[in-house]
């Protein structure tokens, strides 16, 4: 699992333009953040299965900043799953 995501989610930050586009077509800006975010790091089915089924608690060597970002990225990745999971694997 690549741990960081979570980190890496929390601190991206959609361009301006992009922001504005969804802005004026009333889009939802957290699912296309999301959209967004996992095309830039590639991210896999695996990566979203692995955090969506970790426990909501924290590990033995994570600090309470990263246990929030983690948990923040799981419920967002659960939220916006059908948009980002490649079905056509399965």
């Amino acid at each position: 699992m690549r741990i960081e995501l979570a980190n890496d989610f929390r601190e991206f930050e959609l361009p301006k333009d992009v922001k504005q586009t969804i802005m004026s077509r009333n889009l939802s800006s957290s699912s296309s953040k999301m959209a967004i975010f996992a095309d830039t790091v590639n991210l896999t089915n695996e990566d979203v299965d692995d955090f969506t089924t970790l426990k909501p608690e924290r590990m033995d060597d994570e600090d309470f900043k990263d246990y929030k970002n983690r948990r923040y990225f799981s419920k967002q990745l659960l939220k916006h799953r059908a948009l980002i999971y490649d079905y056509s694997n399965i």
